[in-house]
């Protein structure tokens, strides 16, 4: 299946407002440079029927791009949704500039493998 998603029709997200955010809003925290305070992922944890917890920076790291972190959880997402089904391969190319496509492919395939 081809899922045909390019700048122009890309649809519009909204910011995270209430009623819509948790009421339990992680902090920011700059990938690589610090940790999520332990209380946080416990609480997701009993929150949340799934949670899934990856250090998704140190396998984009690993994967020589620590920049696709973000790609990493795509795919483990991906999977967790059961949403394989779509060629994401080829959205990625429909979005993704030519010379970081294969970084994120590679980056979204470790992440379908989590």
């Amino acid at each position: 299946m081809h899922f045909n998603l390019t700048q122009e029709n890309r649809p519009h997200v909204p910011a995270c407002a209430p009623p819509m955010c948790p009421p339990h809003v992680t902090p920011h925290v700059t990938p690589g440079t610090e940790d999520y305070p332990q209380e946080i992922l416990e609480s997701l944890t009993q929150a949340v029927e799934r949670t899934i917890v990856l250090q998704a920076v140190k396998l984009a790291e690993q994967l020589g791009n620590i920049r696709t972190h973000n790609i990493v959880l795509l795919g483990v997402l991906v999977k967790a949704l059961g949403l394989e089904q779509l060629d994401w391969v080829q959205v990625m190319k429909d979005l993704i500039p030519e010379k970081v496509l294969e970084a994120n492919v590679k980056a979204f395939k470790t992440g379908l493998a989590v």
